[in-house]
């Protein structure tokens, strides 16, 4: 047996539980309350979503209210994983078909990271640590953001925000000023979630937006990595027989390993900083890209380097590597525990050269029909 998945619904305001949905097999009423698939995509720094079919008679397809709360619950009971929540989406996307006498819905949840993406930036240009920030923590930098855009008692007109933020019980988490000294200048341009995926590219951190409860969200920054390093004793090698389907690319030709960075002026009195990137090589690997940071306020040499390091790590060359799980004994999927992998753990894997090298489990997808196994694919990259 592998792992086997069931989904509780709860309103999205109240935090009441609705329903349970397990999968189910046969033609009696339990069973066409049941699900017929479902394929979670959890990635780091990333919503995610879930997709769920259900027969089209199906007593909640038709009736479920927008943003309802889908929590995902797993379990390996060949592992002795008992159930534990291994995702949080919110319902917004239905889909009915009918083909010829058989009727389904496709219920699509983005993941409740999306959350972050109901939110601007609602702030003028060059408000100190609050559009502009100077020689700050990327961790104080991102909770900042949070608390002044998608917390309801700070995101206020009061304080200076353009409108008053939406309540949706989002929090952050005490500030343990990590990651890199940053000048970062955000703008009402981008959305919350844009600003802190583009904030961890040069972050040296990951954030996520974690379930407290069902009414509670909490914003939370993971210093150097979201995971566990167990690249030592968690080891993906074709030998080991512990993943399958492998498919590794490695692009060179768009990279870019030098940066010029514009930022305010014209012509001579333009004022410019250069930076260079983890692969660059004055000899066999440079090569330039100009950024243009005419936008930046201040214009500072820390700022223009910041982004210029975000640019070139947006350029450089990584591996890509995905493959589909196989699960053996001291090397399987489930929650942070010995033996065990989760997403945003290092991991070792051993490259098609035969090199072996540390790895972030960045993305999981899962794909369970009942009676059948389940499908994990993992993606990793260079962190």
């Amino acid at each position: 047996m592998a792992g086997e998945s069931y989904l509780e619904l709860r309103d999205f305001t109240t935090g009441s539980r609705i329903d349970i949905i397990t999968g189910a097999l046969g033609s009696d009423s339990s069973a066409r309350n049941g699900f017929t698939r479902l394929k979670t995509i959890t990635q780091v720094a990333a919503p995610g979503i879930l997709e769920v079919d259900l027969p089209g008679d199906h007593p909640r397809a038709a009736t479920l209210t927008d943003k309802t709360q889908v929590i995902h619950w797993r379990r390996d009971a060949a592992r002795n994983i008992d159930w534990y929540r291994e995702g949080v989406y919110l319902f917004r996307d239905p889909e009915y078909q009918r083909k010829g006498g058989a009727r389904s819905w496709t219920l699509r949840c983005p993941g409740l990271m999306s959350m972050l993406g109901w939110y601007h930036i609602l702030w003028p240009a060059g408000v100190a640590n609050r559009t502009k920030f100077t020689s700050a923590k990327a961790e104080t930098i991102s909770k900042t953001l949070t608390s002044y855009n998608a917390v309801a008692a700070t995101a206020t007109v009061a304080n200076g925000r353009d409108r008053q933020g939406a309540s949706y019980g989002i929090s952050v988490a005490a500030d343990a000023a990590g990651g890199a000294t940053l000048d970062w200048t955000a703008g009402r341009a981008r959305t919350l979630l844009e600003e802190l995926q583009a904030l961890a590219l040069v972050a040296g951190g990951d954030f996520d937006l974690i379930y407290v409860s069902a009414t509670s969200r909490e914003l939370r920054f993971y210093s150097g990595q979201r995971g566990t390093d167990k690249s030592a004793s968690i080891v993906f090698a074709e030998n080991l027989g512990n993943l399958d389907n492998i498919s590794f690319t490695r692009t060179r030709s768009t990279e870019r390993t030098a940066a010029i960075v514009g930022g305010k002026g014209e012509a001579a009195t333009r004022s410019t900083s250069s930076r260079t990137g983890t692969n660059y090589n004055g000899t066999t690997n440079n090569i330039e890209v100009f950024v243009d940071a005419k936008d930046l306020n201040p214009d500072t040499a820390a700022a223009r380097e910041a982004r210029g390091d975000k640019r070139l790590d947006e350029l450089e060359s990584r591996d890509r590597f995905s493959f589909d799980v196989v699960q053996i004994d001291g090397s399987y999927y489930g929650p942070s525990g010995t033996g065990s992998y989760t997403l945003g753990d290092l991991v070792g894997v051993v490259r098609p050269d035969g090199v072996t090298v540390a790895q972030q489990l960045y993305r999981v997808t899962s794909e369970w029909k009942p009676g059948e196994l389940e499908d994990l694919q993992v993606e990793v990259r260079t962190r």
